[in-house]
């Protein structure tokens, strides 16, 4: 779980360094990988990376997917009858982080912010449960950024599907 926590920021630094436009009035699109689909503007483009199941990216914004098996969890007391609660609690246990549980719309998630080289970064990170596993989900954005992408991260949060 602090692997996934390293790559969502160097991943943010990444996005930040890339520069460019971003436009408020993009289409919405569809995409999946390793059993991981959301919906968000178009124009992000996959990454592979060994520390995340699924992660995207635009020049402003880094959503990683981290697929967490109930079978590698028990070490850490969460398994098939844990809850999301449960499972977020011991990823925050687990980073020695104090962030407040929060739900929104149906969205179980918690708020961070780390600074990476200089530069301050925002996280929203909602969990999900499927038949199998829980999911860590990071949306990433510049600190200066958070109000304006809170909503969009909600709203992008609200479209994950896990296939099972």
């Amino acid at each position: 779980m602090k692997k996934q926590r390293i790559a969502v920021m160097v991943l943010a630094l990444f996005c930040v360094l890339l520069g460019g436009c971003f436009n408020t009035n993009v289409k919405q699109q569809e995409y999946s990988s390793h059993g991981f689909k959301i919906t968000m503007d178009e124009g992000m483009t996959e990454k592979e990376l060994a520390t995340t199941t699924a992660t995207f990216m635009n020049d402003k914004v880094v959503v990683t997917a981290l697929k967490e098996e109930f079978s590698t969890l028990e070490v850490v007391d969460v398994n098939k009858d844990s809850t999301l609660e449960d499972y977020a609690k011991a990823v925050l246990k687990n980073n020695k982080a104090d962030y407040e549980l929060k739900e929104k719309d149906g969205i179980h998630y918690f708020e961070y912010e780390e600074t990476v080289n200089g530069k301050d970064f925002y996280y929203l990170a909602p969990v999900y449960k499927s038949d199998d596993a829980f999911w860590l989900v990071n949306f990433a954005c510049e600190k200066s950024n958070k109000d304006d992408y809170y909503d969009t991260f909600i709203k992008w949060a609200k479209t994950v599907a896990i296939d099972n």
